[in-house]
């Protein structure tokens, strides 16, 4: 979650302290789940609890919500028909949640352990097991684990072990799920408060670039190699250019390598794009996405979240003041208009969205 207000620095600088703020904070450009009931906001209105929490014992995929405040969140699943299902998490104080293809769930707590689950299955809460990386020393990474997410096959997580407050550098952590076997790559870049994004083999980060503007790096995790990709070039387009040269407020790729989801920090806009030509710079036609604001007038937003088939994409949606407020989905059948809100619970002011397949 990068927390971005549009445009200028994100919202997120918290994550960088401890995650804490930021892993549940938002992307101010343009917040998280609890109990059902009314939210009050910081205008006096209200505004709807979460969906009808339906007994559904065969919900097994689905939107992933994680929300509440920071040090106590809950995780539900929600279904296409608006059936919710609690999920036991391991711990209240998880700040962070991505899922595999293999549909099971990886959670990534305030202090830094990692802790993944069994397969979601119909009738049962999920068992959870420590995910603990072995193989050298944690205590050389520049920072505690974050922003846990798991390849599409679930094989394989990554991390980012960053001291968000400073400037760099920062390690890309990359654990094998069965052995813990693990291996870190040093960026030095100052980090910025976002979960990396799977593209095949390969992993595609955010940093702080020039005047500490956000592009995409590209990270092979096993040679350790990496390349600049897309993002800011620090003055006008040179000739022959192509692609995208905004700064990155957030970003988000299909399990599926064919879609990414991007914003600029620039002037706030949400794209839907084909990922391998946009990673690659090369000319192409993004489809834009459209976020209706809030009632106080705000288009912001904390994560973006598009579904391992790149047809939908969650936004976790936040206030004027950076508090997250609601989940929104966006489908491509119906041009990347929102088709679905999702208001979080009584008290909720962070969120993380996540896929379950």
């Amino acid at each position: 979650m990068t927390g971005h207000r549009r445009p200028g620095r994100p919202a997120l600088v918290g994550v960088a302290v401890a995650l804490a703020a930021a892993v549940l904070g938002g992307c101010r450009a343009g917040p998280a789940p609890s109990p059902d009931g009314t939210a009050p906001r910081p205008d006096g209105s209200t505004s709807p609890g979460a969906s009808v929490v339906v007994p559904d014992e065969e919900l097994t995929h689905g939107l992933l919500v994680l929300a509440g405040r920071v040090g106590d969140t809950r995780l539900e699943l929600i279904g296409p028909s608006d059936a919710t299902r609690s999920l036991a998490a391991p711990d209240r104080a998880v700040a962070w949640v991505s899922a595999g293809g293999d549909g099971r769930i990886l959670a990534t707590t305030l202090d830094g352990r990692a802790l993944l689950s069994d397969p979601v299955l119909a009738g049962r809460d999920p068992a959870w097991h420590p995910l603990v990386p072995t193989g050298f020393d944690l205590e050389r990474l520049a920072g505690p684990l974050a922003f846990g997410t798991l390849s599409p096959d679930g094989r394989r997580a990554a991390f980012i072990a960053a001291d968000f407050a400073a400037a760099g550098p920062f390690d890309v952590v990359l654990v094998d799920a069965a052995s813990g076997a693990s291996g870190a790559t040093r960026i030095r870049l100052a980090p910025e408060g976002a979960p990396p994004a799977w593209f095949g083999d390969r992993l595609v980060v955010l940093a702080r670039e020039r005047a500490d503007e956000v592009g995409a790096l590209v990270v092979d995790p096993v040679s350790g190699a990496f390349a600049q990709g897309p993002g800011p070039i620090g003055g006008p387009r040179p000739p022959g250019l192509s692609g995208w040269i905004d700064p990155i407020a957030g970003l988000s790729i299909a399990a599926d390598g064919t879609a990414l989801a991007v914003a600029s920090r620039l002037d706030g806009r949400v794209e839907v794009d084909a990922a391998g030509p946009w990673l690659a710079r090369a000319t192409t036609t993004p489809a834009p996405v459209t976020l209706d604001p809030e009632a106080d007038g705000s288009t912001t937003f904390a994560w973006l979240a598009l579904s391992p088939l790149g047809d939908r994409l969650a936004i976790v949606r936040t206030d004027l003041d950076g508090e997250s407020v609601a989940v929104t989905v966006h489908d491509r059948s119906a041009g990347w208009r929102e088709v679905r809100r999702i208001p979080l619970p009584v008290g909720a002011d962070r969120a993380v969205a996540a896929w379950l397949p």
